[in-house]
């Protein structure tokens, strides 16, 4: 999962590094300065990129039902235990 996720974080990196050459060039800008801005965008996209992908991850994993066989255990376990308290008693 941490390869595509860089994968794909790259890949967004490289294609906000296109379009911000794509605007300089069309701006007419000096070069240091759309080098400049292409590496602060590439470095901006890569860190937003990770904290999306990874607050998303968060919210699934806390929000995945669990499985019926699980419940049914728990159940019968504190059932067990009630009937070993009462008869303790």
């Amino acid at each position: 999962m941490i390869n595509l996720k860089r994968d794909i974080g790259m890949v967004t990196g490289v294609i906000s590094v296109v379009v911000c050459l794509i605007f300089g060039f069309v701006e007419n800008q000096r070069l240091t300065t759309i080098l400049f801005r292409t590496l602060v965008c590439f470095a901006i996209m890569i860190i937003l990129f990770l904290f999306i992908i990874t607050i998303v991850e968060k919210f699934t994993q806390g929000h995945q039902p669990t499985p019926q066989h699980e419940n049914a255990d728990k159940l019968d376990n504190t059932g067990q235990r009630d009937k070993a308290i009462s008869k303790a008693s």
